[in-house]
């Protein structure tokens, strides 16, 4: 895994997100959050950024309902620059508000 070539422990790991076919008890979400439980599991919730219930709006998927548009995007990024801050690798806060 991309993990395993990191030295230290200072990484992140983003939670799988769902497609918008894939609705809460279908097969594919089920599997998602089987997945998701994993990556916890393997990686530490220290480690986890869960961004999956922030992009459960569908005005934040893109056209083809799988990528992210602008607004999910920015979405994932606050949430990794959250996490980077409460982490302490960044210590500043952004000038975007």
């Amino acid at each position: 895994s991309m993990v395993s070539h990191c030295s230290g422990s200072r990484f992140a790991v983003l939670s799988v997100i769902n497609g918008t076919g894939e609705t809460p008890g279908s097969a594919m979400y089920t599997a998602m959050l089987d997945l998701n439980a994993a990556y916890v599991s393997a990686f530490g919730s220290a480690n986890y950024i869960d961004v999956q219930p922030a992009l459960n709006n569908p005005a934040t998927r893109g056209a083809d309902t799988l990528h992210l548009n602008l607004l999910g995007d920015t979405i994932v990024a606050d949430a990794c620059y959250a996490f980077s801050v409460a982490s302490g690798v960044v210590a500043i806060e952004p000038l975007r508000k």
